[in-house]
């Protein structure tokens, strides 16, 4: 699964960093815009922590924990202007299994969300387009 800040090898062959827009990530189990990064997470008690688990999980399964750092760098980043923004596939976290077409999707990137298959693709599926760039 993409992960934020991950280093994928573009179409000509270089390397680059992948960015998500952070902003706009809806965590699958709530709905809402929620971001847990490395430090919130660290500033929780194991009480906290374990009624936050299972969206903290999905969050991990579907983009990675950021840090502050990735949070506030994402958030700087002009994705309407940047010539390599796209808008990337991500599977809903939250799944187990996923459809075989959905699995296909996965990690793909569009020029521009109306390139990208409708979604819902199925009742009960939270896969998400979000906005990236490679830099």
């Amino acid at each position: 699964m993409p992960q934020f800040g991950q280093i994928i090898k573009t179409e000509n062959g270089n390397y680059k960093r992948l960015i998500l827009d952070l902003k706009n990530y809806i965590n699958p189990m709530s709905g809402k815009k929620e971001l847990f990064t490395r430090e919130k997470l660290g500033q929780m008690t194991a009480e906290e922590y374990t009624k936050q688990e299972e969206k903290i999980m999905l969050q991990l399964n579907s983009i990675g924990i950021p840090t502050e750092n990735d949070l506030r760098f994402s958030i700087e980043q002009d994705y309407d202007k940047n010539s390599t923004s796209k808008w990337m596939w991500i599977l809903d976290g939250s799944k187990k299994t996923h459809c075989d077409f959905c699995l296909e999707q996965e990690g793909k990137t569009f020029e521009y969300e109306s390139d990208a298959p409708e979604r819902p693709v199925h009742s009960h599926c939270g896969c998400q387009l979000i906005k990236c760039v490679m830099v």
